[in-house]
């Protein structure tokens, strides 16, 4: 079965010298014709192939006759929220693993949030989460500190255990509202809007 929403999206298909517009490699594997028969793959030929606004094409029997289907506005709304949260999804992605700021030393550093950036660890890219734990449960020495952290832009500063603790409070501060943002979008704007052009109108 062939689909699509306009005569772009038959962009690969062979066309014709004989006069009909499109060949067409239909997989209609499964599928059966007005009689009831089997359809084998084939090639059918289509003709008077034109884009039609919000409709879906679909080759339906052996003798290659087009149809096309209108797609309901339900439809095509739930489709419009379904890429919406799709888009809201990676754009809260993006910022929870960007950068934050920190006033914990007692000047304002941006560090990454992907990884911790410890020097001389064998394994830099442990996540915050798994520096806070340790130091939570006190299983770090006291030698491991001061411990030296790299910025977002490749400074290394030595920080306290203490300086450690108020950047964990400084991460739950900066990721909070971006979550509350998050589940706002997709549980309650998006969700809740009633046209496409009011889903699309939701931005990050």
């Amino acid at each position: 079965m062939i689909h699509g929403e306009t005569e772009e999206d038959f962009a690969g298909v062979t066309k014709l010298t004989s006069g009909a517009d499109y060949a067409v490699l239909v997989d209609t594997t499964g599928f059966v014709d007005s009689n009831g028969n089997l359809l084998p793959n084939n090639i059918y030929t289509v003709t008077n192939v034109k884009p039609v606004t919000d409709k879906q094409f679909y080759v339906l029997c052996a003798t290659g006759t087009l149809i096309a289907t209108p797609i309901s506005a339900d439809v095509l709304l739930a489709n419009a929220k379904s890429a919406k949260i799709q888009e809201i999804t990676q754009a809260y992605a993006s910022a929870v693993n960007s950068t934050f700021t920190s006033s914990a030393t007692g000047t304002a550093l941006v560090y990454n949030f992907s990884n911790v950036g410890v020097e001389g660890t064998p394994s830099p890219q442990d996540t915050w989460n798994d520096l806070f734990k340790a130091i939570d449960k006190n299983l770090l020495p006291s030698t491991a500190f001061p411990m030296p952290i790299t910025l977002a832009n490749g400074t290394v500063v030595n920080h306290t255990q203490a300086q450690l603790q108020q950047i964990e409070a400084d991460i739950a501060a900066w990721k909070f509202p971006l979550y509350q943002k998050y589940q706002k979008l997709v549980t309650g704007d998006i969700p809740n809007a009633t046209t496409i052009d009011g889903v699309n109108a939701i931005k990050w």
